[in-house]
């Protein structure tokens, strides 16, 4: 369905209000997905499909750090103008798991499913298999806390925005088995 023009009221009264964001954030290598959802417009509406055997990697970050937008790139006038999606999130801590998982992963590209906690409706997914995400990290382990904070940007400017995903998730992962001692890695 092609685009029709509609003026565009006041939704609601807070509107623009935060939304708190689930905390499990899907990761999908590019390279994993079979087929792309169809949309209408910036809705999905059929399901992301991952090829056999493959699933998402579901990575805790802490909610109030998530931020996922497009930012237009490109000289409008000359109609070459695009977006560039993007995500950024921090992960608390810095196990072996995760460690594991930057190292095995940070040139490679991925789509990433992220939920709003609420009506379903804040669901997004970035990226495509042709035009997925790269990772950036930077760490800390100070006096402040211990760390990463991840930014993922497309590789290039698209005609699309990032799509309001309203299929089925991708099976994620098992969790990894963490076993901690009673002192929690203190003395």
């Amino acid at each position: 369905m092609s685009y029709t023009q509609v003026s565009i009221p006041k939704i609601k009264t807070g509107a623009g209000a935060p939304r708190p964001k689930k905390p499990n954030v899907h990761f999908i290598l590019a390279s994993d997905v079979e087929t792309m959802p169809t949309t209408n417009g910036v809705v999905s509406t059929t399901n992301l499909v991952l090829k056999a055997n493959k699933k998402a990697v579901s990575v805790y970050l802490t909610p109030k750090s998530i931020n996922r937008f497009d930012a237009s790139e490109g000289e409008t006038s000359n109609e070459m103008g695009g977006w560039l999606s993007n995500f950024t999130g921090t992960r608390p801590g810095d196990d072996e798991f995760f460690a594991a998982w930057l190292q095995e992963h940070l040139n490679e590209g991925f789509l990433i499913i992220s939920e709003e906690c609420g009506d379903n409706k804040g669901t997004r997914l970035q990226g495509t298999p042709c035009n997925p995400l790269y990772m950036s990290v930077e760490a800390q382990d100070n006096e402040e806390g211990i760390m990463s904070n991840l930014t993922f940007v497309s590789s290039q400017r698209s005609a699309n925005k990032m799509i309001h995903y309203r299929g089925t998730l991708p099976t994620a992962y098992d969790p990894a088995s963490v076993v901690e001692g009673s002192a929690g890695g203190g003395i």
